[in-house]
Parts: C-alpha cells; structure tokens; sequence
C-alpha cells in the first residue's frame, strides 16, 4: 500500500494552541476547508470549569491586560478523547 493509500485510512489530528486572539480559529476553519473529511473541535467546549473573570487576565509590567491561557489540567481530556474516536 503507498504511503498515499494509508492516509485515507489513518486520520490525522492537528492540536492548535495558544493564547486568545492568536489566529487559532482562523488556522482550524482553513485547515477544515482544505481538507476533506476533516472536523473541527472548539478547544473552549472540553474546559472542566470556566475560568473566573478575575482569573481571566494578567497585568503585564507594562501595564498591559492580557488572557491567561487554557492550561492542560483545565481540559477534560476523557471527553475529547470520546469526541475523537467517534471521528475514527
């Protein structure tokens, strides 16, 4: 079988990550429509508790407010993990 045949069959999972307002929506969606058979996961749907809104932001020593990022403990990772094989 070529290595082209065994894509078909073997699905590949793209994790984008980072901080609010870095373009990960904008790279998930063109990903979505490039690629056939391809689904796309919002990362805020698998949190196991929001954050607070006080715990939302840093100050920066510039002064500057900026979202804190989701963290790995912040994800329900049994969820996406079902989410996942029902794609496979």
């Amino acid at each position: 079988m070529s290595k082209r045949s065994r894509e078909i069959w073997y699905p590949k999972i793209y994790l984008i990550t980072g901080f609010s307002c870095t373009g990960k929506t904008t790279i998930g969606m063109e990903l979505l429509r490039r690629y056939d058979n391809t689904v796309f996961l919002e990362e805020d749907d698998y949190i196991i508790e929001p954050q607070q809104e006080s715990k939302n932001y840093s100050i920066l020593s510039n002064g500057a407010k900026v979202p804190n990022p989701i963290t790995e403990n912040m994800i329900d990772w049994n969820k996406l993990n079902d989410t996942i094989k029902m794609y496979m």
